[in-house]
């Protein structure tokens, strides 16, 4: 099985999941962020908000989701950039996540509590799929 050759047109599953699920990729971005039009720095705009409350962690995570909804509503494509922000707004990460394909589910994979994700098109990062 190829992980990283995937392309527009293929099936793909989640090969780290339960229920790897069976899907067709329908569109393909090298770099989601540029495309989606999302033009905020989520580390910025975290690291800035923790500077100005660091006690209280309700506040933080108010304020900064609410930015990130802010700069969503405005990209281009607002499930897109939702996408990008869900797989990284954590901590300190090694390497950004910018390579992601849109893919339409036949058979719905597991989410981590064993139960179906929850939309049938949806965006992902291409490191958690790989083609059949």
């Amino acid at each position: 099985m190829k992980k990283r050759g995937i392309k527009i047109g293929d099936l793909v599953h989640m090969h780290r999941r339960i229920v790897p699920g069976l899907g067709l990729v329908l569109n393909r971005q090298d770099d989601l962020k540029k495309y989606a039009g999302f033009d905020c720095d989520l580390f910025v705009m975290r690291s800035r908000i923790e500077e100005e409350e660091p006690s209280d962690d309700s506040y933080i995570s108010l304020n900064f989701w609410g930015d990130i909804e802010k700069c969503s509503k405005k990209s281009t494509y607002p499930d897109a950039a939702r996408a990008y922000v869900e797989h990284n707004h954590y901590g300190a990460i090694k390497k950004e996540r910018i390579k992601f394909v849109q893919v339409k589910w036949f058979h719905k994979p597991s989410d981590y509590t064993n139960s179906e994700v929850f939309h049938a098109v949806g965006w992902y990062p291409l490191s958690f799929l790989r083609s059949l």
